[in-house]
């Protein structure tokens, strides 16, 4: 027990001194300020090389992509709808727009923890790919080719 506590003591200053998070916190801070922190991380020599940041980091420009695009088109249909459709447009945005939160703490915390958690398949898919080439492009500073 004491050993154990020594360890996690030991590990937390060895991380303040190298400058270096812990994997679950590297992870969580992808999703913190949706695209910028991700692109942040992706560009950040320690943690560009973790397949696990980089697959977050792209898992959220993805999302908050999608998210942005489909909160653009329900802004237009409220907007230059007549009435009643734009109504409609506008309870639908703030649904759309709350189940976003709610997915983006559900991320935040299933990251931390290093829970997989596939909200929209295709973007989970397309993120995975995305952080495999990554590591292989030759513009790429940390690429191994």
């Amino acid at each position: 027990m004491t050993n154990n506590r020594f360890k996690k003591i030991f590990t937390a200053f060895r991380n303040q001194i190298t400058g270096r998070f812990p994997d679950g916190e590297a992870r969580l801070l992808c999703y913190l300020a949706g695209p910028f922190s991700g692109l942040l991380m992706l560009c950040l020599r320690n943690y560009g090389r973790m397949f696990a940041v980089r697959f977050h980091a792209f898992h959220s420009m993805l999302l908050t992509a999608f998210w942005a695009t489909a909160a653009l088109a329900l802004w237009v249909v409220e907007e230059s709808a007549p009435w009643f459709p734009s109504t409609v447009a506008g309870e639908a945005r703030f649904a759309w727009n709350f189940g976003f939160l709610f997915v983006w703490g559900s991320l935040l915390v299933t990251a931390y923890r290093g829970i997989p958690l596939v909200i929209v398949s295709p973007l989970h898919h397309l993120a995975n790919q995305l952080a495999h080439r990554w590591d292989a492009h030759p513009a790429h500073p940390n690429a191994t080719v």
